[in-house]
């Protein structure tokens, strides 16, 4: 629930610059789709066939004694398949790749296309947030990374994604940033020091309370935060561990960044959704979801779901919603042409 309010508010500003965004919305502290309601994107879409894949995985209990990881990515490549012939808008160009891949007939594992987008970090936080031991999560995050991505650094920055929410859930009040870089840091290979790089910057910058808009323009650039791992991750770190207890500020710093604001906002909304719960996302946000057939009941029931109790899904009614949804991205993408400037 925290990943898919985080991904509605921040859709109707993705693209945007800051500048730009405050003149058009000023501050997005309410949803803005259409008519005062919201609606998600791929990346919720994204994280719940992971958590779909994975109740498959856990059906016959396979495995490590939490599913079979090689059925998990059989099962997410199908998902995929289907989400992708119902026309979804705005998907990205190397899950599109990996998509035609799959319906070729490639298998899950040379699927993947070489690159670092964001696309695992966004199925990353369900990852973290079950009940796997830390070799589990390295390699689920890496089954599910490489169904679409290829590229080592989308594995590192979906497994700093997976750890941190993990670490999150779990961590006493106050969360300290060293204590989650002590656990990520030994399972990341030693080619990743521009990555650890990163995450030092990260350290720092909690350290001396830099605002999120400083520290996102001077590694990301002036034009908000793109959709390049190395530029979403430490953003969304940042957010999280400056707000862990605070849902609404986390979200709302990190859509005032700009950029790929649905899908940052999206990651952040999972990590303090996974700490916070339910509980602490603003009731009129959940309220103002108005997406269907992953609506906020669909999310509870995926959520309490087990192997052989899933929630129905109606693939046919996604085709329509996916249609639905396209006229109303291309609305903002016209009204984005006139003023304010």
């Amino acid at each position: 629930m925290g990943l898919a309010v985080g991904d509605a508010l921040g859709l109707p500003a993705e693209g945007l610059t800051a500048a730009r965004q405050k003149r058009l919305f000023g501050t997005l502290s309410s949803h803005r789709l259409f008519l005062g309601r919201g609606m998600v994107s791929d990346d919720t879409e994204h994280a719940c066939m992971t958590v779909l894949a994975y109740l498959e995985a856990c059906k016959d209990g396979h495995g490590n004694g939490h599913g079979d990881v090689q059925k998990f990515a059989r099962a997410l490549g199908k998902q995929l398949k289907h989400w992708f012939l119902l026309l979804p808008p705005g998907v990205g160009m190397a899950t599109a790749r990996a998509c035609i891949r799959l319906l070729l007939g490639f298998s899950q594992a040379r699927s993947g296309v070489f690159s670092a987008g964001n696309g695992p970090a966004m199925r990353a936080p369900v990852l973290g947030a079950l009940d796997l031991d830390l070799e589990g999560i390295i390699q689920f995050n890496r089954a599910s990374t490489r169904v679409t991505h290829s590229d080592p650094k989308a594995e590192w920055g979906a497994l700093a994604i997976a750890l941190a929410t993990r670490h999150l859930a779990r961590a006493q009040t106050p969360v300290f940033f060293p204590a989650y870089l002590a656990e990520l840091t030994p399972h990341l290979p030693l080619e990743a020091q521009d990555f650890e790089t990163l995450l030092e910057q990260v350290r720092s910058s909690l350290e001396r309370s830099e605002s999120l808009a400083n520290f996102t323009s001077r590694v990301s650039g002036p034009n908000g935060i793109s959709g390049y791992i190395l530029h979403t991750v430490p953003a969304c770190l940042h957010a999280a561990f400056s707000h862990p207890d605070d849902y609404p500020q986390a979200i709302q710093n990190i859509i005032a960044c700009g950029g790929d604001t649905d899908t940052t906002a999206a990651i952040v909304g999972g990590l303090v959704g996974a700490r916070v719960g339910k509980a602490g996302i603003p009731q009129p946000w959940l309220a103002g979801l108005m997406d269907f057939p992953r609506d906020v009941r669909y999310l509870e029931a995926l959520a309490n779901a087990s192997p052989r109790t899933k929630p129905i899904f109606w693939w046919p009614v996604q085709l329509f919603r996916n249609l639905f949804l396209l006229f109303v991205i291309l609305f903002h993408g016209f009204r984005r042409m006139f003023p304010p400037y």
